[in-house]
């Protein structure tokens, strides 16, 4: 139930498009989704479930959200949260961190910082690892961190050396928590909820 309406979901295999009923009435969400392993859960920790598609066989957590519309009591899809793979909401803010490898058995990787408003994603952060050894260069390996500028280019911040990472527990996985938790507010003007 949200806002006193009944919601129920489907998808519509030969289709590929979700079908959402409200209070017996079919509401068409004109989306082609890319897998029909769903539930309605609240994703952005604001009491009223989003509905959450599931890719399954990605190599990272990539997922179609359609948030609520109060105004027209229907699910909207959030542009571009495909571009955020494994979404992690930090506590009492608007504000989310994402994991996605980028290859060499996920020794290279990447954590973005973003937020969602008005059913769109805004980037506003980023950590970069390279560490896939090279034979031919004797690289030292960091955690490259990024922001966007006012034209979305990245500007280079600062780069930690990678071996940061493993002053945390579960090593990087605590490392991306506990950055994002704690450095956000260098990124964004952002105020907690």
């Amino acid at each position: 139930m949200i806002e006193g309406n009944k919601f129920i979901a489907s998808f519509d295999t030969t289709s590929a498009k979700v079908i959402v009923e409200r209070n017996q009435s079919i509401l068409k969400i004109d989306q082609l989704v890319t897998s029909p392993d769903f539930e309605f859960i609240d994703f952005d920790s604001d009491s009223i479930p989003e509905l959450v598609f599931y890719c399954i066989g990605c190599k990272a957590e990539v997922l179609t959200i359609f948030d609520y519309d109060s105004i027209n009591q229907s699910f909207k899809l959030i542009k571009n949260i495909e571009d955020f793979p494994a979404p992690k909401n930090i506590e009492k803010t608007n504000l989310y961190y994402s994991y996605s490898p980028t290859g060499c058995a996920d020794q290279n990787w990447e954590s973005k910082l973003f937020r969602i408003e008005n059913f769109k994603t805004e980037l506003i952060g980023l950590l970069r690892v390279e560490a896939c050894p090279d034979n031919d260069k004797n690289t030292a390996f960091t955690i490259d961190i990024f922001k966007p500028d006012n034209s979305n280019d990245l500007t280079f911040v600062e780069a930690l050396p990678l071996d940061t990472i493993n002053t945390y527990n579960e090593n990087k996985w605590g490392f991306i928590k506990s950055y994002w938790e704690n450095q956000y507010k260098a990124f964004t003007n952002n105020t907690p909820r």
